[in-house]
């Protein structure tokens, strides 16, 4: 009989304590998880932070480089126009050193275009006017002949000028695209 007192004040004992020590293992179980939750999300958050940041100072690079080659080719529209009524033969070498910019610069160009076309194409984003006009801004710049006399160049410099801006376009296309892709999660009841 010792053995079933026994038995019985160890259930009376044991059992309230292991369901105890039962519950509080789940709820440390579901509070373990709802933390990893919390800290998953604000490392997704702060992550999709720094990737806006990221977009945010590539935006401003275009800008600024932009502004940089709009700046450019207005001075060499500058030093054309004040060199017009000078000697033509004597400036012949000037003309040459601007063709070789126009150059060097409609090639950039067609690099910077095509990428701008390849990322659209991964990101789905060919049913929209700006990729429809985008192949034939790529044939523009590609047609690019310049020749060392200052009609030439000028009419090089203003097809620059235009091709310039809507590539800042598209990228800002596609950077606001990638901006409103990252923060969509957040921003579902704007």
């Amino acid at each position: 009989m010792p053995y079933e007192v026994l038995i019985s004040d160890a259930i009376k004992i044991l059992g309230p304590a292991a369901l105890t020590a039962y519950v509080a293992y789940k709820v440390a179980e579901i509070q373990t998880d709802q933390k990893i939750k919390e800290i998953q999300l604000a490392q997704d958050f702060e992550a999709r932070k720094l990737l806006f940041d990221l977009l945010l100072r590539r935006l401003d690079s275009i800008r600024e480089e932009t502004e940089k080659l709009h700046s450019a080719m207005g001075l060499i529209m500058g030093n054309l126009a004040a060199t017009e009524d000078l000697a033509k033969d004597s400036f012949k070498e000037v003309f040459k050193v601007h063709c070789e910019l126009i150059r060097h610069t409609a090639e950039n160009m067609v690099d910077e275009l095509s990428t701008i076309k390849i990322e659209m194409e991964e990101k789905r984003l060919t049913d929209k006017k700006i990729w429809k006009e985008l192949p034939s801004f790529i044939e523009l710049v590609k047609s690019i002949q310049c020749t060392a006399d200052m009609d030439s160049i000028r009419t090089n410099i203003f097809i620059l000028l235009k091709v310039s801006s809507f590539q800042k376009t598209c990228t800002e296309f596609l950077i606001e695209n990638e901006r409103k892709t990252l923060l969509k999660k957040y921003l579902k009841d704007l």
